[in-house]
């Protein structure tokens, strides 16, 4: 079954985050429900783990529990709320030949530690072992 991961910004600018959640999940089930072997999942940049060990780069989603290398797709929604993680994340699915929409995220890499350490990793310079998540993942 392919999977297609739509991700988003956890927002409560307009509605609270449980309705807008409910919403993107039976978008999701609906959507899966119409297409023949396909799974629409979601996540949100917030639920991303980032790590690089031995030089290795991996960007796992803990809300699916599942390296992002794995989908078939994604799908970049509400991305300028996240402008630290979203390239980031654009440039592993690049290196991973892993498609994805809103290609204006893959504008030149950000500044900061995690731009950095990624870009240096995937120019295979030595880096030392990191770990980058959210607060609310540690």
């Amino acid at each position: 079954m392919k999977k297609v991961l739509v991700i988003t910004h956890r927002s409560e600018n307009t509605a609270t985050w449980l309705e807008l959640e409910q919403f993107i999940s039976e978008f999701c089930q609906n959507v899966s429900a119409k297409l023949d072997n396909v799974e629409l999942i979601y996540t949100t940049y917030g639920d991303m783990v980032y790590t690089l060990e031995s030089g290795k780069t991996k960007i796992f989603d803990s809300r699916n529990k599942l390296d992002i290398s794995k989908v078939q797709l994604v799908h970049f929604k509400n991305w300028l709320h996240n402008t630290a993680e979203a390239p980031v994340i654009a440039a592993y699915l690049k290196s991973n030949n892993i498609p994805f929409y809103n290609s204006e995220v893959s504008l030149p890499i950000s500044p900061g530690k995690l731009a950095q350490m990624f870009l240096l990793a995937s120019n295979e310079i030595p880096v030392p072992d990191t770990f980058y998540a959210p607060q609310k993942r540690l």
